[in-house]
């Protein structure tokens, strides 16, 4: 009995050693998935009951490895203007053009880095099925950080297999005409765009705002991408620029011939791979 005791804690303190060194190692490049350490089932929950339609599915909770990452809702709600340091040697207009120009540095590190994550997913087959600020993972959120910065998805619940003729799996649509039915191939490489398009532009508003108030939020984008202006990219620069409070995004997307805008409507219309779209001007 003794001996069943002490071989028990053995194995407890090696689980507890891994756990730990899991935990406290320090978080890699690649892949840029946070990884899945496993998973438990419990008794069902109304949460699982509305996303499965079913009052006694139950509940599967993913466990994935903590590594110090933020996550992009999180930075949405910390991020202000940059503030540029003026000196004597340095006048006030030219520390605070430095400040942007870093700042626009690691949005297009961050655009290259979530297009990048979910390139690397679709290359393996897999669609993540619900990329949002709160999915999205990054290594810091520091401009001074801008070329080391990189990224990691999380949160694969409504991640599949993107073969032909398999459905999407969802409770409810992700997005506007999003059929949850749909056998159509690469349909969810496609939603997978569309939802890098929204985080994007939901981040790229916050990140240059004047306040707090100017950032669009991802309902507002959704509508304005989706329902008023249908992928009329050039409509959608034009309500943006009738706004003060997104002068400065508009300026970021007009960057290289407006590439900004064009990188956007080529998430939006879904058709080109994520691949191909890494070597787009705007990154």
């Amino acid at each position: 009995m003794k001996g069943s005791v002490q071989r028990r804690a053995v194995m407890g303190q090696v689980v507890s050693n891994s756990v730990s060194q899991a935990v406290n190692s320090p978080a890699s490049r690649t892949p840029p998935v946070v990884p899945l350490l496993g998973y438990f089932v419990t008794a069902p929950t109304a949460e699982a009951a509305s996303l499965s339609m079913d009052a006694e599915a139950d509940s599967v909770w993913l466990v994935y490895r903590w590594e110090g990452l933020k996550p992009l809702n999180m930075y949405l709600g910390d991020v202000r203007p940059p503030q540029g340091q003026a000196s004597f040697f340095k006048k006030r207009e030219v520390a605070e053009a430095e400040a942007w120009r870093a700042r626009h540095r690691t949005l297009r590190a961050l655009a290259r880095g979530l297009l990048g994550a979910v390139a690397f997913c679709h290359a393996a087959g897999v669609v993540h099925g619900s990329l949002s600020s709160g999915t999205v993972f990054v290594s810091s959120t520091d401009d001074a950080d801008a070329a080391d910065l990189f990224v990691k998805l999380d949160n694969f619940g409504f991640g599949r297999m993107d073969p032909a003729g398999a459905p999407l799996g969802l409770s409810s649509p992700q997005l506007p005409g999003q059929d949850m039915d749909s056998t159509l191939p690469r349909e969810g490489r496609r939603h997978d765009l569309q939802a890098i398009a929204l985080t994007l532009l939901e981040v790229f508003s916050a990140a240059t705002a004047a306040g707090p108030n100017g950032a669009l939020p991802r309902p507002t984008l959704t509508r304005l991408l989706f329902e008023i202006y249908q992928d009329d990219i050039p409509s959608l620069r034009q309500y943006c620029e009738d706004d003060p409070a997104l002068e400065r995004m508009v300026a970021l997307l007009d960057e290289n011939g407006r590439a900004g805008w064009d990188f956007v409507g080529q998430l939006v219309r879904g058709q080109r791979p994520a691949a191909d779209l890494m070597l787009h001007p705007f990154l």
